[in-house]
């Protein structure tokens, strides 16, 4: 496992991210510090040039969700950064960085570490294409999250927000 907690010196961050990246993605396996986590819970991300939108549905583990943010990203190659503009969690520090790769059989790959309950976690996650980058768009301003797709999702996503969402804006 190659763990990034950050991109190293070199070219500096781009706001958009590869062309590549854009599109909807479905997470068929999450890695732990080292073990596969089983029923991990849903996680869908689409991405839109410089914009995101994360979507995580609960898990075992309790660090898979249930759990939205969204926010734009800036990229320097081979490390994504996803500045988080709106978390459904409160408090959640812009530290979120890995190393994102596409393999040559399609499959987005992405590592790296984050906080957990007890000291830092390394994870490794495998994405399969749901749509492509013309079905999706996703926009993130000042007014919140606008995400619109031409073709529905192979999957039911239900959303049950708090009367008042925190958001945490940056």
């Amino acid at each position: 496992m190659e763990p990034a907690a950050g991109p190293p010196p070199g070219p500096p961050e781009r706001p958009s991210a590869p062309d590549w990246l854009s599109g909807a993605w479905w997470r068929t396996r999450l890695v732990l510090d080292g073990r596969v986590v089983r029923h991990a819970g849903i996680a869908v991300w689409v991405h839109d040039g410089a914009s995101f939108l994360d979507l995580r549905g609960p898990g075992p583990t309790g660090l898979c969700g249930p759990r939205i943010f969204a926010g734009t990203t800036s990229w320097a190659a081979p490390h994504l950064r996803w500045h988080h503009r709106f978390d459904s969690v409160a408090g959640v520090e812009d530290l979120d960085v890995g190393r994102v790769v596409l393999r040559n059989d399609g499959e987005l790959v992405a590592t790296g570490v984050f906080p957990g309950p007890d000291g830092s976690l390394s994870y490794r996650e495998r994405w399969d294409r749901l749509l492509g980058p013309s079905d999706v768009t996703v926009r993130v301003d000042a007014s919140g999250v606008h995400a619109t797709s031409s073709r529905p999702l192979p999957l039911e996503i239900r959303l049950h927000l708090p009367s008042h969402p925190q958001q945490h804006q940056r």
